[in-house]
């Protein structure tokens, strides 16, 4: 344990402070670990672009060859302004990627329909793929353009703070994409080696969101745990909130060293091979650390201004959407062990 977390405190200091100021060249040479970790720093500042960045290194494993015996790097492209998005499910102010299009064969061509859908960032978009349950019951992923016609944007909803990283809604009215752009996963309880990929990196992107939005809920506790009691004449009342700020970073530092173990996961099983039963273990694990950080973080600051309450509320708002998209694929996980 020692070992790692040395190892992660030198990477630290060695490391940009954040994904969106890296130069081009850091995006085309990042490897599994150092992807997982600009997730991280990312997040910290800004949680919505680290989702949308998440998800397009979730995109890019889908790509045209389903056969292929290994796949893309998890980076990022040179021009952020070509990221690949995921449309998701709204439940309960909750985002799933369960399949809920409905694909329709109409001769060479597929229609896509769904009544709302959630996007993240779309202005960063340029392509975005979707999940669908098709006729012969399988999974099957479909990509368009974002200007392809039938996709259609709502009206921003009546609350945005209610919306995991403030998604804006839309909805698919016979969208047509050709058969080219279908790429099948396989049964649900037959999953194809590229669904079992792109579940493993997919719980992986998650893990490392919710850790990066740890940091962020602890340094918003970190500006008023202290404040009110370094005054105060009550020792206990400064003595508690420094415990409460180290359980914070000891809970956020150890999901980032299983973020390493999943990190050297993902990289051994770049072929396709099936996952080791502990994997999901360590993913589990990874997220109930952040989340319990995340929720001590909001217990131990009793008074917050309105801003940095609303920051809070919106942090355990997306760390919870992060989670249950974790959990969607925990029936895929545990199909191929």
């Amino acid at each position: 344990m020692s070992e790692y977390v040395q190892q992660i405190q030198r990477d630290a200091r060695r490391r940009p402070n954040g994904l969106a100021a890296a130069g081009a060249a850091v995006f085309t040479r990042q490897d599994t670990q150092c992807a997982l970790q600009a997730i991280v720093r990312l997040a910290r500042h800004d949680p919505g672009r680290a989702f949308t960045s998440a998800m397009h290194m979730v995109a890019s494993q889908l790509g045209d060859d389903v056969m292929q015996s290994s796949h893309t790097p998890l980076s990022l492209p040179a021009d952020s302004g070509l990221l690949a998005g995921m449309l998701h499910r709204p439940t309960a102010h909750r985002m799933v990627c369960s399949p809920s299009v409905t694909a329709v064969r109409d001769g060479s061509v597929w229609k896509l329909s769904a009544d709302a859908l959630l996007a993240v960032n779309p202005a960063l978009v340029q392509r975005w793929y979707v999940l669908a349950h098709t006729e012969c019951g399988g999974i099957d992923a479909f990509w368009f353009d974002t200007d392809t016609p039938g996709m259609r944007r709502h009206a921003q909803p009546a609350d945005p703070r209610l919306t995991p990283f403030n998604a804006h809604t839309f909805s698919l009215d016979e969208v047509r994409v050709p058969e080219t752009a279908r790429i099948g996963l396989g049964q649900p309880r037959a999953p194809a080696p590229l669904l079992q990929h792109v579940a493993r990196v997919y719980r992986a992107m998650a893990s490392a969101l919710c850790c990066g939005i740890g940091y962020a809920t602890r340094s918003v506790a970190s500006l008023h745990a202290g404040a009110p009691v370094r005054t105060s004449t009550h020792p206990a009342s400064w003595q508690r909130a420094t415990e409460h700020l180290s359980r914070i970073d000891a809970l956020l530092l150890t999901s980032e060293v299983l973020l390493r173990d999943i990190a050297s996961d993902l990289q051994k099983s770049a072929g396709c091979a099936p996952p080791r039963r502990s994997v999901q273990h360590l993913h589990r694990l990874a997220l109930d650390s952040s989340i319990a950080a995340i929720s001590l973080a909001a217990r131990a600051v009793p008074k917050v201004t309105n801003v940095d309450r609303a920051s809070l509320h919106r942090h355990r708002r997306d760390a919870a959407a992060t989670f249950a998209l974790a959990a969607n694929f925990d029936q895929v996980q545990a199909a191929t062990v």
